[in-house]
């Protein structure tokens, strides 16, 4: 048991090395690269740097909440959640703003384009309709992986009551045990 527990907290503090240097490397890489176009100067250097952002948040995030797994104390605990609802919000900012890039981005190549305004403006409705579709079925599978989530935290719940129930009748018939030695010696 003792040695499981051990296998499991060591392959949890790996997973969340890995995800620290995967974010960290996602987080480097997308400097480097929006740098590299700001010298160029490329209209698309916010928007992508933006999203090189997004998503090294996001393995950092991931980190934060394998990190609660190894939390025992409160005060760990609320420090750990506060960590990840800040790294949420600075995911939310980012995305709001890579939300508005994309569109500043599209409103610009319609200027110039006046002649093809009418299909871009159609082909925009589409896009927006797809990208609503796929929203809410993104939407559909977080509460679909929320729901999970809490049930498999209920189960742990269960399996350390248990866990706490058979420690407490180990702990009896220790004492029982203890207590036929003693009445055997006497």
């Amino acid at each position: 048991m003792e040695l499981a527990r051990t296998i499991f907290n060591e392959l949890l503090h790996f997973g969340i090395l890995v995800f620290e240097y995967m974010g960290l490397t996602v987080l480097i890489v997308s400097g480097i690269v929006g740098f590299i176009n700001f010298l160029r100067r490329k209209p698309s250097t916010r928007l992508k740097l933006a999203k090189g952002l997004a998503l090294g948040l996001e393995f950092k995030l991931a980190a934060e909440i394998l990190k609660t797994v190894l939390v025992t104390e409160l005060a760990d605990f609320i420090a750990v959640g506060s960590v990840i609802v800040l790294r949420a919000a600075l995911a939310l900012l980012i995305h709001f703003e890579i939300k508005n890039e994309e569109s500043e981005l599209k409103l610009a190549q319609s200027v110039k384009n006046i002649e093809e305004q009418i299909i871009v403006i159609k082909e925009q409705v589409n896009e927006l309709e797809e990208h609503e579709q796929q929203l809410e079925k993104q939407i559909h599978e977080i509460e679909e992986h929320e729901q999970q989530l809490e049930k498999q935290i209920h189960e742990i719940e269960e399996h350390e009551q248990q866990l706490e129930k058979l420690i407490h009748e180990i702990e009896e018939h220790e004492n029982e045990l203890n207590k036929k030695i003693n009445d055997l010696k006497k």
